[in-house]
């Protein structure tokens, strides 16, 4: 992806979901690291590497690769198409970009807090700058200037002095911030900011003073990732489009998810926006990821993670679509099936699960990131067809953790390939949207559940109807809300085995050293003591595995017979671990309680779930301080 607009400097960045558990060196302040460069570890060979994001050299020789399950770059030559050189950078290894010269590369390091500096020459990291909380894509600027987005608990983009390896400033944005783009006058930085709720943002920060000068909205889209310029009035950001507010009867005719794109004009007082789909009314692009814009501005290519599939915009077709619809009708083409022949060039068949974009200086070759592929697709920029493939480094074997994984990203398991797992499950995570599903009854909203750590975590499901996680969760969802074919007993198994392996991310609530803070442990005393917190959340997850009444409403309208025996009345529900809790918003069955602080305000009246009505400010947020420690 071009996050320069017309830069020779061509970058991307990734996202991390998968069961490779690295532990987090967590830095209070950012600063320079010294390293060790006597030595040169090799990753083992017998790993995935799972390049996420890659990019491309300034003289178009070169191609590096972000490897999330290695905690690697790998060092390419284009023209002989093989790995030269693997690079040990930090844990979970998310962005990558390169210096305007060629000689360093800089790499995100989601679960270090850290952006390793890589001396491209002597293969080596020569320095690691410590970041705020999950840095997760990186551009430089044709001035060297470094940018990285932060999606953590900072939530910031943090400008780089690369020449000293310090960070130089620190700017807020918007909730879950994820993709970059420069502008072609280097004044302004795109973020695209994936808030939990229905809708999300495009931060536009004005670079000489540091501040976001608007918030462009975008409203009912959900997993919002690449941006890309294609001119300096115009932006175009990859998305889902969800429909959280129809009960989920139907998975066709776009029903639950459609995918495309966003044309963001910026040419007016106001930006304007207008959606538009890539899915037909029989088949679907799920999980569009990543954008590269051809230099020249006339293509467009777009990752389709769920796929397998790389999709190629006319611009020039798509802007004369919008501009022949009547303003007033513009807002329906986002909905409109069947339009995509209209501007898409080619659909290109690529690898497995393909994440990350880059072109060539020239851009007549596009190179694709095939994440769960172990792989990077070349593709001709004419033909537009595959010219070579390179294997990356991968297991000599699939395991049964890799294959539930790759079932998991995959929309083929879906009626018409309209949507995967992570459709839902970003990262393996949530989109923070709450689901009308027709399986415990109409009008009934469930907040979508994150998979990170829900291992020995269960009944699972809202209401604990699941009492196992891969015949009762899996399987029927498979076959229920996706309308798919059943999962043979392998691939269920396989599914079953990832999601009950999905680590949690490093807890930036606690110290270095795993220690609580002075208000954490004063929360702890709550929790165990005047909240009465620790009577459904004990143990190692915190939870007791059982059914209570929290008076948050109804879960379902009818009473449910379990496989068991046991019954689940409506106004009983699962009691959830909370693993991860500070970052699992929205809260409750049905996704009400925005923050932690509202679970014990304004919606806990009646203290039937905890005593926390006679609590202090102070002793709230001490409370709560020992929550997100967990």
């Amino acid at each position: 992806m071009s996050r320069t607009f017309q830069s020779r400097s061509l970058t991307v960045v990734a996202l991390i979901s998968v069961p490779l558990v690295v532990a987090a060196l967590l830095l209070s302040s950012p600063c320079c690291i010294a390293v060790d460069t006597t030595e040169k570890a090799t990753p083992a060979d017998n790993i995935d590497r799972s390049p996420l994001q890659l990019a491309v050299s300034p003289d178009g020789k070169r191609l590096f690769t972000a490897n999330r399950t290695a905690n690697s770059v790998s060092i390419i030559d284009i023209a002989a198409g093989n790995v030269i050189a693997e690079v040990p950078v930090g844990g979970g290894p998310n962005g990558v970009a390169v210096s305007p010269g060629g000689e360093t590369v800089y790499v995100a390091n989601r679960l270090d807090d850290t952006v390793s500096v890589v001396d491209v020459a002597a293969a080596r990291v020569t320095q690691q700058i410590a970041v705020a909380n999950q840095p997760f894509d990186i551009i430089v600027g044709n001035d060297g200037i470094a940018y990285v987005s932060c999606v953590g608990k900072d939530e910031v983009v943090q400008v780089i002095d690369t020449g000293n390896g310090t960070v130089k400033q620190t700017i807020a944005v918007d909730q879950n911030p994820r993709h970059l783009a420069l502008s072609p006058d280097g004044k302004t930085l795109m973020v695209t900011c994936d808030v939990y709720d229905t809708t999300r943002y495009l931060n536009a920060i004005d670079l000489p003073t540091g501040e976001v000068r608007q918030r462009i909205p975008l409203a009912m889209v959900s997993n919002v990732r690449g941006v890309a310029y294609v001119r300096p009035d115009l932006v175009i950001v990859a998305h889902l489009n969800p429909n959280p507010f129809a009960p989920l009867t139907q998975v066709q005719q776009g029903w639950v998810n459609t995918n495309g794109i966003t044309f963001v004009f910026l040419d007016g007082e106001q930006p304007r926006t207008v959606g538009l789909l890539f899915d037909e009314i029989t088949q679907y692009y799920s999980n569009p990821y990543d954008i590269a814009v051809t230099p020249d501005g006339k293509s467009a290519y777009v990752t389709c993670g769920g796929a397998d599939q790389v999709m190629v915009v006319d611009i020039a077709k798509a802007i004369a679509l919008i501009n022949k619809t009547p303003p007033e009708q513009r807002p329906q083409l986002r909905h409109t099936l069947s339009l995509s022949g209209q501007f898409v060039a080619a659909r290109i068949p690529v690898g497995t699960n393909p994440y990350g974009i880059a072109l060539a200086p020239d851009g007549e070759t596009a190179f694709v990131a095939n994440h769960l592929g172990n792989s990077v697709s070349v593709v001709n920029g004419n033909s537009h067809q595959v010219q070579a493939t390179i294997d990356v480094g991968h297991a000599p074997e699939t395991s049964p953790l890799r294959r539930g994984e790759v079932l998991f990203n995959t929309a083929s398991i879906c009626f018409q390939g309209q949507f995967s797992c992570a459709s839902c499950h970003p990262e393996s995570h949530t989109t923070g949207l709450s689901w009308d599903l027709e399986d415990d009854g109409l009008g009934s909203l469930k907040n979508i559940k994150s998979f990170r750590g829900v291992a020995g975590t269960g009944p699972f499901r809202w209401q604990g109807e699941a009492l196992s996680i891969g015949d009762e969760e899996c399987g029927p969802t498979v076959t229920g809300a996706m309308r798919g074919q059943a999962l043979s007993e392998h691939d269920l198994r396989a599914l079953e085995a990832y999601v009950t392996n999905v680590p949690l991310l490093p807890n930036p609530h606690r110290g270095a050293d795993g220690k609580l803070s002075a208000a954490a442990e004063r929360g702890k005393l709550i929790f165990e003591g005047q909240a009465s917190c620790s009577r459904c959340h004990s143990g190692p997850a915190l939870t007791v595995a059982k059914r209570r009444f929290v008076d948050t409403g109804e879960g379902r309208y009818d009473p449910l017979e379990l496989s068991d025996g046991t019954t689940v009345y409506p106004t009983q529900f699962d009691v959830p671990h909370l693993l991860g809790a500070w970052d699992s918003d929205p809260y409750l069955h049905d996704g009400r309680a925005k923050t932690l602080h509202e679970i014990f305000t304004k919606h806990n009246p009646d203290d039937k779930h905890g005593k926390t009505s006679e609590l202090t400010e102070q002793e709230l947020n001490d409370l709560i301080e020992y929550v997100k420690s967990f």
